[in-house]
């Protein structure tokens, strides 16, 4: 990005920080509706406890939109404003991806309409903008995105919900024609071009780009034991495990009947609660055991977050449901 529109957001941000911090409670709230922490609470719920299509389709649509949005992070390479500039104020927490597009912006678009188009109801619509709007908005106040961004995110965001609505009935009905071994190739040949594509973009940037020390130094001065690291595979290894995961679970499960989602809410609610204890063992458990044996930023160290992440994904689709209905927290489909 030219650094006059750069500085021009530098202009936009201090105006929008200037309005105060007792904006940052409420911004850090809408911000953390599209953190990877509420989204690892949102489809587990909407897949357990909701109705098990529309976790599935929503867990797709975020997969999708995630990987494209890591793909161009890398490939524009340009600068969080906090690190392009010392004046904003960092006011979250800090972040170590690239910034342009807003992945924020983005999947709140994808996430919440993709929901409203779900629901169909003016409201939920209504809603949906409304949110999509302010966590975009409160990436730009906390000094994490420039304006454009946002704009690139949200307009990133509309253009695939429109593509996936317009394309889902019929690779479904595609998927639906194939077998269940069929479908798993299909499943991990999607992750691994996701994977080597994201690879090449790094490769390539990285011959041609240097990161600049003032970025290095602005980040550090907020986050001294946290280096940046924007041009790393873990975020696309992060999202291509757990789709695999997840989407061989799904696979696996429905061969022996699924489950009912159907109960009343304080059942759903155990459901809900004994899962993501078991995400959260897993989450942090696996880690303990893996930053044992390898560096993070390594070639094993990638491989076991590929197991890692897998394994979770996994635990949600397949795993989680047999513990319910052993719990008599939910109960088995008949198979077919």
């Amino acid at each position: 990005m030219p650094a006059s529109i750069l500085d021009w957001g530098v202009q936009f941000i201090l105006s929008l920080q200037s309005l105060g911090d007792w904006l940052a409670g409420p911004m850090n709230a809408f911000t953390f509706l599209g953190n990877e922490d509420f989204y690892l609470l949102l489809f587990p719920f909407l897949y357990w406890c909701v109705e098990t299509q529309v976790g599935i389709r929503m867990g797709v649509y975020l997969i999708l939109s995630i990987g494209i949005n890591e793909l161009l992070k890398a490939g524009f390479h340009d600068p969080r404003p906090y690190w392009y500039d010392a004046q904003v104020r960092l006011l979250t927490g800090a972040e170590f991806s690239f910034g342009i597009p807003s992945g924020h912006a983005q999947n709140g678009v994808v996430i919440w309409s993709g929901l409203a188009s779900h629901i169909r109801r003016t409201w939920a619509w209504g809603l949906a903008v409304a949110l999509a709007f302010l966590i975009g908005f409160s990436r730009m106040y906390l000094g994490v995105h420039f304006p454009t961004d946002v704009f690139l995110g949200w307009t990133l965001g509309v253009l695939m919900l429109v593509l996936m609505i317009a394309l889902e009935k019929p690779v479904v009905g595609w998927l639906r024609q194939v077998g269940s071994p069929t479908r798993l190739i299909i499943y991990l040949a999607v992750v691994g071009v996701f994977l080597l594509v994201n690879v090449w973009v790094i490769q390539a940037v990285n011959r041609s780009f240097t990161l600049p020390a003032v970025w290095v130094e602005n980040s550090s001065r907020v986050a001294p034991d946290e280096p940046i690291a924007p041009l790393s595979l873990s975020g696309m290894i992060t999202i291509m495990a757990s789709a695999f995961g997840f989407l061989s679970g799904v696979e696996w499960l429905r061969g022996r009947g699924g489950f009912e989602t159907r109960g009343t809410w304080a059942v759903r609610l155990g459901r809900f609660g004994v899962g993501i204890v078991g995400v959260l063992a897993l989450r942090y458990g696996l880690d303990a055991v893996f930053s044992l044996l390898a560096e993070d930023v390594s070639t094993l160290g990638y491989v076991l977050r590929f197991v890692r992440y897998g394994t979770i994904g996994f635990w949600m689709s397949a795993l989680a449901p047999l513990v319910f209905i052993r719990l008599k927290l939910a109960h088995a489909q008949t198979p077919g």
